[in-house]
């Protein structure tokens, strides 16, 4: 069939199989998109840095939640080694499993993509718009137009899955390891606290829901973001005390990457010269607080 008669709809397409040899219209395989012509061609371009951004960020909340879980599950006053330790094993599983997910997508065992960068907003839901040219008969086209931005972000829920039903077994060789070396076995509570279990099984349940979430909400771009804050003595020099203490300056200095994040994910450090140096007021926000938490105290609020 000659590729000069079009398709009708958004996103079906011919694939071709040889030298002006096509198929019929329907959808492209996976990998390919179709073009301004009708044709289905191969998914060949580099992402952009939006689109890394919009990766890594959709892995940033697995681990900025699994944070949270763990800091409601295995509670101590302070910030101590165990949790720490806890908490860099998130981070651990959640950075492994990005680098699988990259180098099972194409261009296979490389950490580059192959893209087809979205266009509109429908790119993201080929599902409702396959043609039904006379209202009888509908033409399938569904096909993942945004390759691989969709169906990888499933792989990598999926590979988190996986290592994190393998999680009790390396906090136990952990645990060997610190024994072995220093004579202390440094997490012994975690893994005698059946709380540490309980963040694994909640976390069973929150993968599925994001994966959810990413499926029928992925091509819209919907920031909120909610910062409460609740301090006994709101004196800025015990603000600023609080600052040094373990678990508040770990909280406060993950603040400031995910300002810094924001920053560059606005700016795309386009011009490194002048967005670079932007990076330095993060930490703003925290020191404005400080120093005007004391006027926001409202048990100070006297109706006049």
């Amino acid at each position: 069939m000659d590729s000069s008669d079009g398709c009708i709809g958004l996103y079906c397409g011919r694939t071709q199989f040889g030298d002006n040899n096509y198929s019929d219209c329907g959808s492209c395989l996976r990998g390919f998109r179709v073009d301004g012509n009708g044709v289905c061609v191969e998914c060949l371009q580099k992402p952009m840095f939006y689109d890394w951004l919009y990766i890594t960020f959709m892995a940033f909340i697995l681990v900025i939640i699994e944070w949270y879980l763990t800091e409601e599950c295995v509670k101590r006053r302070q910030l101590t080694f165990d949790v720490l330790v806890l908490h860099s094993v998130v981070l651990f599983e959640n950075i492994v499993s990005l680098l699988i997910s990259l180098l099972v997508t194409e261009p296979f065992g490389s950490l580059q993509l192959n893209t087809c960068p979205p266009k509109r907003l429908s790119d993201f839901y080929t599902l409702f718009f396959n043609p039904s040219p006379d209202y009888k008969t509908t033409i399938y086209c569904t096909q993942e137009a945004v390759y691989p931005l969709y169906s990888m972000i499933f792989i990598f829920y999926a590979i988190s899955l996986l290592l994190l039903l393998f999680r009790s077994l390396y906090l136990r060789l952990i645990s060997f390891v610190f024994k072995l070396f220093s004579g202390n076995d440094f997490l012994h509570d975690l893994l005698k606290d059946p709380n540490t279990t309980k963040t694994i099984y909640l976390t069973l349940y929150v993968i599925p829901g994001l994966s959810f979430i990413h499926a029928v909400f992925c091509g819209l771009i919907l920031s909120v973001a909610i910062h409460m804050a609740s301090q006994l003595d709101q004196r800025p020099s015990k603000l600023l005390k609080s600052l040094f203490q373990k678990k508040n300056g770990l909280i406060i200095v993950c603040h400031w990457f995910v300002h810094m994040y924001g920053i560059i994910s606005l700016t795309q450090l386009k011009n490194p010269s002048v967005h670079l140096p932007l990076l330095c007021l993060a930490p703003i926000p925290t020191i404005f607080y400080i120093m005007t938490a004391k006027f926001t105290d409202p048990n100070k609020l006297h109706a006049e």
